[in-house]
């Protein structure tokens, strides 16, 4: 029974394992990582040609040329096609995976830049690897791509670079809610701080940012202009003179946002340009009636300003109900009745010493006896 039990067990671990591992290894309409694979090795020219494969079944043409470098193309490379793939449990298993996204294998091909003149011989001649090249147990086998096909790996420096990762979206998130995290505050006002963080503020500060930005391309053009007529006097320095007036022109790391006037008073002006959204005409021109009943002052008032709490604490109660219902409805789990546990507790031996007695057990005793 117990053994049945671990390899349940273990078969549920690994289908769980194999779901969330899918989306890694198949290309979907927002995950492009699966064409990373390309770079492992042993497998990645055998992907790369499953890819290649599925694009042709599409009517893609892979050798159309879509930018105006087609000089870098070499013509005489063709791209490697193998009948020994048919039989390869790899290329099968990926090819199988990979038609049910035909579609996403196309616009990946593209949108990582695989279709680009620059890459394209370096491409060809990878899919041309029938035997592994590259050591599979190095400790540096990003390096060692990068060190054969240096254009393939540029491109997915690049274009990876630039995409959104989940896991930042999710980092910055976490870091909002922890710096601006209070105890006393309510769910809801974190949520509207946040919302008004993203949505607006950041778009406020780049704003103020390229002001900063505009008056220092501005300098800079004067500046230059000026530079010139200066130049025989700036060769006269001293190197002292000049190691002193660079360290006090020494350039700025960031940008601010807030730390001179002209920023500061665009600040001021955002913020009056905003709140005239939220004037009483503007809000009633743009909304309904029930709305501005349900919103009102005396409405929030009198719900209160712990909706978000109450409404997750809710949800906190009704996850903890359907375990427990999912735990009395599960036949390798029993849970005993309050009357039973009682009954054990009044049986139960335990292994401390019964004749001991604390002192303020004695003198209650005593004053029992008196």
């Amino acid at each position: 029974m117990k053994e049945e039990q671990l390899k349940a067990g273990i078969d549920a671990a690994y289908q769980e394992c194999a779901k969330m591992t899918e989306q890694l290894v198949t290309p979907g309409l927002d995950k492009p990582w699966a064409f990373t694979l390309i770079m492992y090795p042993k497998y990645g020219p055998t992907i790369l040609r499953v890819a290649i494969a599925i694009a042709k079944e599409k009517g893609f043409n892979v050798d159309t040329i879509r930018d105006g470098e087609g000089d870098l193309v070499d013509d005489e490379l063709e791209w490697g096609t193998f009948l020994a793939d048919e039989r390869d449990d790899t290329y099968r298993s990926f090819l199988d995976k990979w038609r049910c996204v035909g579609d996403d294998v196309v616009h990946w091909l593209q949108q990582l830049g695989l279709m680009t003149s620059k890459v394209r011989n370096e491409l060809k001649r990878l899919t041309q690897e029938t035997v592994v090249i590259r050591d599979v147990n190095s400790s540096t086998r990003l390096k060692d791509f990068a060190d054969s096909y240096p254009e393939i790996f540029d491109m997915f420096w690049s274009k990876m670079g630039l995409y959104p990762h989940s896991t930042r979206i999710v980092e910055q998130s976490h870091g909002m809610e922890r710096h601006g995290y209070n105890s006393q505050a309510s769910n809801d006002f974190r949520d509207a701080r946040t919302n008004y963080m993203v949505l607006q503020e950041y778009e406020n500060r780049r704003d103020r940012r390229g002001l900063v930005l505009a008056r220092a391309a501005e300098k800079a053009l004067s500046t230059t202009a000026t530079a010139t007529a200066t130049a025989a006097a700036a060769a006269a320095a001293t190197a002292t003179t000049a190691t002193a007036t660079a360290t006090k022109r020494k350039k700025k790391q960031n940008v601010k946002h807030n730390d001179r006037k002209p920023t500061q008073k665009m600040g001021g002006d955002q913020l009056l340009e905003a709140s005239r959204r939220y004037t009483t005409e503007s809000i009633t021109a743009r909304t309904t009636e029930s709305f501005q009943k349900e919103y009102s002052i005396s409405s929030i008032a009198k719900r209160g300003t712990n909706v978000g709490k109450k409404q997750l604490d809710e949800k906190k109660v009704a996850h903890a109900e359907a375990i427990a219902a999912r735990k009395r409805q599960s036949t390798t789990y029993s849970q005993t009745s309050l009357e039973d546990q009682i009954k054990e507790a009044e049986t139960l031996e335990t292994a401390n010493d019964l004749a001991w007695k604390s002192r303020d057990a004695i003198e209650i005793a005593k004053r029992l006896d008196k």
